[in-house]
């Protein structure tokens, strides 16, 4: 008994700096039951409620249990041991001190310090606890740590370091949670933390930091991370946290972030510049020059401990008698030899086995045909000689510092050249046998057997095109012999499918032609399937330049070359056999091509390619209108996705995903699932064919919803991605959605320019059906919309015929409103009606047709007016969700309107800013009779002097038109009609002069919208004016500046005001760009300049703004981009390159890390 009575004596007073513990304990001693308690049982730790008498015996087991837990970890609250030698960081210290510090204002709760083990982050905290003011509680984490209750004891034992009454009555509410049963436990962290955070309310009235050091011990530990969540959450704000790490924190800060309340430290900030280490060395007694140092931070990228070590040599070196700097790489290599000297055994296998990058016991005795490499490995990583472990999955991995590796590694080759390549021989045998192909051709490269590589390279390009290694490939073809690269057709057809994947198109023309000579002289070798494969690439080659019928030829050929065995690669000519027939128009052969090369694939391993089969099915059966299959080979094809982690088919199934739920109408969910295949796509993958889709699905997005300046935006920068990938069929598509949004925001020059351009492509190869369709709806629509009725009908009409055939419904129902809306403007109701038929079919065989018709007819009102006014629309109608019109008397009601605007008229406003307009009475003027009048009307409204009638017809009539008898008799009816739409009094004729005077009748009631726009423009320019003051005045401009002066008049009286006008408008754009960008509103002031480039995509100043403002936001690429787009379109447009201010931004960005 007094054996075991010692020993629980002799714990508390180790670990009792107070001697507090041991008065408890002989207070215990002294209670009726102890001593019962002790001779009854061996060890405190084997004490249980139910040992114990029952009068008191819960009682006693937390009494006891409060001496047992605080005989534990007193080293772990001890400040760590401060390094001989510091290297003051005063930077480092004083962002410290302004995070956490007891004058930070705001301070904040949390600071983290995440970098590797040897990185100076405890030299860091113990300079700080040194140099603050705020008492620092320490912690040093082991992996014993993760019992829940030890963590808590502890830490509260650390705060009584520095705050010896803290907490008393903690113990006792620990030992009665730990007395409870453990699965009462979890329940019981709420209470004990909040005692915690009360008695630091209570007890502690300063500012301090808890500093948790190497706290990945516990980061995986779920219930300490709990326990640490709810502390920090809870903690008074006079409770400051700092976690020294070396992996990222699983504890929850994002609330933090949010409030600003998180400061960070990492590898970035810690690395010791070439200045410090100058410091480190003078500290050390050793010389060392600036050049030195900087050689030391790029050999250990910043590493301190590595640095340590290299000026430790340097100290060594400086010993010998001739005094002389060398490289560090020599200086390492001295060590080696002063350190193994005693151990020359060990040396001679370290040299050996280190030409592994990774070693293993096992792998290392097979290569180096011995049994005692787990003895040695162990050995030098006791002894710290440059080795270390780690455990992977319960395998023992050994490696060597990298630096030294490579000296041993290099001093091995040139002592014996020929045992170095027998062993790296041996090691990609090794590695080949277990289907490690990284590591195999390591190996043989090093031995430098090229015809191994060669195999090795051949045999695992599969297994890398599945696992999606293409980089690793391209870099093993690179590290071929020239003569191998240029001339081995396998490695040439090998390069040609990682351009296809890499989306490095540009390079696959010549390469095709190099695979085809090869492929000749190596006849009598390459074999059938040789070709055939060549073949397929091939088709897939033209058919990324449009040709789809050469593509399917080259595909039938390749075809006819293989046998029944060539499954794989008959699946893979099929698919492509597929979409050809898509883009030819012809559906149906489609879904038979794919469903063959679902056959031919058979049940072998999931790849890219059966990906890719049910991805084309499923676009196919959407627009054959079967959403149901649709739905089910999406679905497949995303499973596929997920099983195999291939990222690239998973943005294009989100991409499909977002099509079909626009399809669908649910443009919530597309907008969502087109944003999240945006924002993959822009990541680490860079897959810029999934990048350019979801821009064109958000790009139709904001078109459905009528934001047609972002559907500009998002277009315009699909189609540079789609210009680089050389993809001509999504090329001229993206050119002729963007010619439609640019007739909708009033441009009625430029869309014919982009289809001409689209159009183009159709022209450039043989057959290209589906651009040329493409091109033939988009020409129709534009007519229609210019209101060319009869030009519109001829070309939808033959078009119509060809797509109801092919089985395209979504197409088809779109030129049936079309040429409704044609048939309407012509009175020709029989047809109308036949169309709206028509479109009611393919709705009822097809429901989700309408939402296809029900965006189409939000631009073009009087259709869908017609619909729900005609009994004979009923039907479509009622599919639509359409409400019935009230049957009314349009005629008539308008024609009272106007007669009413005309003689009861009080006020008058005249737009000229884009589609120029009169309002009478807030009512627009329709009654014109012709655009000549209209013309004439703002002709004289911006003329500051009467106008003689010859000058009228010198600007209104174009030469070859000048008949004079005609024309003088339409100019004598112009001024009629213009006199009654305004009123007589307000043209004014003398003496065959003319003006127009708009107050004659309104007085002060007329506005028109220019003469404002200058108003606010000189009021824009006064020098008195203060920033609010200024930007009103310069919104008030941009807001009356709805589109170009006088925007659908094509005559050239007013093209020099229409340019004035314009610069007032940009000038506006930009002075606002640089006040916003001057405000820190930088998402406006790119806004601004997104505004001006959509009208003059040249203007340098506005690129250069976008550029400023991308990089305030810290949108580096987009701002880069930028810069190419500037410099592309001023060399197309004007001929000329980016100026200096542009090009030295760009230098700028490009040099920023």
């Amino acid at each position: 008994m007094t054996q075991r009575s010692t020993t629980v004596y002799t714990f508390v007073m180790k670990t009792s700096p107070s001697g507090g513990s041991l008065i408890f304990f002989q207070s215990i001693m002294n209670e009726p039951g102890a001593q019962a308690c002790f001779k009854q049982h061996i060890t405190i730790q084997s004490l249980t409620p139910s040992f114990l008498p029952r009068r008191d015996g819960c009682n006693m087991f937390r009494r006891i249990l409060v001496i047992h837990f605080n005989a534990v970890g007193e080293e772990n609250i001890l400040p760590p041991m401060q390094p001989p030698v510091l290297v003051p960081r005063p930077h480092l210290v004083n962002r410290l001190e302004q995070a956490i510090g007891p004058d930070a204002h705001p301070a904040c709760k949390v600071l983290y310090i995440l970098a590797p083990a040897g990185s100076g982050k405890t030299a860091l905290l113990c300079d700080f606890s040194q140099q603050t003011r705020m008492p620092c509680c320490w912690y040093t984490l082991t992996a014993s740590d993760t019992d829940r209750f030890r963590f808590l004891r502890l830490l509260i034992a650390s705060i009584r370091r520095q705050f010896p009454d803290f907490g008393k009555d903690l113990d006792v509410l620990i030992a009665d949670t730990i007395a409870q049963p453990s699965n009462q436990h979890q329940r019981q962290y709420q209470p004990l933390i909040s005692a915690l955070c009360d008695a630091i309310q209570r007890d502690i009235s300063v500012p301090f930091a808890i500093i948790l050091l190497n706290f990945q011990e516990v980061n995986e530990d779920e219930s300490v991370i709990r326990l640490v969540n709810i502390f920090i959450r809870q903690a008074p704000p006079l409770c400051r946290f700092v976690f020294e790490s070396r992996v990222s924190l699983n504890i929850e800060i994002t609330q933090l972030i949010f409030t600003q309340q998180v400061k960070a430290l990492s590898i970035k900030e810690l690395r010791f510049t070439a200045k410090e280490i100058q410091e480190l060395a003078q500290l050390r007694g050793v010389k060392c020059s600036e050049a030195e140092a900087q050689r030391l931070v790029q050999t250990f990228d910043g590493w301190i401990a590595g640095i340590s070590l290299g000026i430790g040599l340097s100290n060594l070196y400086s010993l010998e008698s001739e005094r002389r700097r060398v490289q560090q790489k020599y200086l390492f290599s001295y060590l080696l030899d002063e350190v193994f000297a005693h151990d020359p055994e060990a040396l001679a296998y370290l040299q050996e086995a280190a030409i592994l990058r990774e070693m293993t016991p096992d792998f290392c005795n097979r290569l180096l045909l011995r049994s005692d490499a787990e003895t040695f490995l162990q050995r030098l990583e006791a002894q710290g000689l440059f080795v270390s472990s780690t455990n992977r999955a319960g395998v023992i991995v050994f490696t060597c510092q990298p630096a030294l590796r490579e000296i041993l590694c290099d001093r091995f080759l040139q002592t014996n050249p020929q045992r170095f390549k027998e062993l790296h021989g041996r090691a990609s045998m090794l590695w080949h046998d277990a289907s490690d192909y990284e590591q195999a051709i390591f190996h043989a490269q090093m031995a430098e057997d090229h015809a191994t590589v060669l195999h090795l390279i051949l045999a695992c390009q599969s297994q890398c095109l599945h696992n999606g290694q293409l980089d690793f490939l391209i870099k093993q073809i690179d590290a071929l012999p020239d003569q191998v690269q240029g001339t081995h057709p396998r490695v040439l057809l090998l390069r040609i499918r990682l351009c296809f994947l890499l989306e490095r198109t540009a390079q696959i023309s010549a390469l095709l032609e190099q695979a085809d000579q090869a492929i000749e002289r190596w006849s009598q070798q390459a074999g059938a399937e040789l070709e055939a494969e060549y073949s397929l690439l091939r088709a897939r080659y033209l058919f990324l330049a449009g040709r789809y019928q050469e593509a399917r030829d080259a595909c039938l050929h390749a075809l006819a070359l293989l046998s029944e065995q060539e499954s794989q690669l008959k699946g893979e000519i099929y698919l492509r056999l597929g979409v050809c027939a898509n883009l030819l128009r012809d559906p149906l052969t489609g879904v038979k091509e794919f469903q063959m090369a679902l056959q031919a694939w058979g049940s072998k391993a999931v790849d890219g390619t059966l990906i890719d089969i049910h991805r084309a099915l499923s676009m196919t059966f959407q627009d054959l209108g079967n959403l149901p299959l649709t739905s089910y080979h999406l679905r497949r094809a995303t499973a596929y996705c997920e099983q195999m982690g291939y990222e690239r088919g998973k943005i294009d199934c989100l991409n499909q995903a977002g099509a079909l739920a626009f399809y669908q109408g649910d443009y919530e969910q597309s907008h969502s699932v087109y944003t999240q295949a945006l924002h993959l796509s822009q990541g680490s993958l860079r897959y810029r064919l999934g990048e350019a889709a979801a821009l064109s699905g958000l790009g139709s997005l904001a078109q459905v919803r009528g934001d047609y300046a972002l559907a500009l935006t998002f277009l315009e920068d699909s189609l540079v991605l789609k210009r680089s990938l050389n993809d001509h069929f999504h090329v001229a598509y993206t050119l002729c959605n963007i010619a439609t949004i640019r007739f909708l925001l009033g441009d009625a020059i430029s869309p014919w320019q982009l289809l001409k351009e689209a159009e183009q492509f159709a022209v450039s190869v043989p057959v290209t059906d589906a651009i040329e369709v493409t091109c033939t709806l988009t020409r129709g629509q534009l007519l229609l919309w210019q209101r060319s009725i009869t030009e519109a009908l001829t070309c939808l009409h033959p078009l119509l015929g060809r797509l109801q055939e092919a089985g395209y419904k979504k197409e088809s129902i779109r030129i049936h409103i079309w040429m409704a809306a044609c048939l309407l403007a012509q009175k020709q109701q029989a047809r109308f009606i036949n169309h709206l038929r028509a479109i009611a079919d393919i709705i009822e065989e097809s429901p989700l047709q309408k939402f296809t018709a029900l965006r189409e007819l939000k631009l073009l009102p009087e259709v869908s007016h017609s619909i729900q006014s005609l009994a004979e629309a009923a039907q479509l109608c009622a599919l639509l969700d359409l409400e019935p019109a009230l049957p009314s008397d349009t005629t008539a009601q308008q024609g009272q309107a106007v007669l009413q605007i005309t003689e009861n008229a009080t006020h008058i406003r005249a737009i000229a800013f884009g589609d120029a307009a009169l309002f009478i009475d807030d009512q627009p003027v329709k009654s014109w009779r012709s655009q000549r009048v209209r013309e004439l009307c703002f002709f004289l409204l911006e003329a500051t002097t009467p106008l003689s009638k010859e000058r009228i017809i010198a600007d209104l009539w174009e030469e070859d038109e000048r008949d004079i008898e005609q024309i003088m008799l339409n100019f004598h009816s112009m001024i009629n009609r213009l006199r009654n739409v305004v009123g007589k009094e307000c043209v004014i004729s003398t003496q065959h002069s003319y003006s127009l005077d708009l107050s004659q009748r309104f007085g002060s009631s007329v506005s028109y919208d220019v003469a404002t726009f200058q108003h606010y423009h000189q009021l824009s320019c006064s020098s008195a004016q203060e920033d609010d003051d200024l930007r009103k005045n310069l919104e008030a401009m941009i807001t009356l500046y709805r589109g170009a002066y006088v925007q659908p008049l094509y005559n050239t009286w007013f093209l020099r005001r229409r340019s004035y006008l314009q610069s007032l408008y940009f000038d506006a754009r930009l002075r606002l760009a640089t006040l916003t960008y001057q405000l820190q509103e930088y998402e406006e002031s790119a806004e601004h300049s997104r505004k001006i480039l959509e009208i003059e995509g040249f203007n340098e100043e506005a690129h250069l703004r976008l550029m400023l403002a991308y990089a305030r936001q810290g949108r580096r690429e987009q701002a880069l981009r930028q810069y190419q787009t500037c410099k592309k379109l001023l060399k197309e447009e004007l001929g000329s390159i980016p100026g200096p201010r542009l090009e030295k931004l760009y230098h700028q960005l490009s040099q920023r890390v």
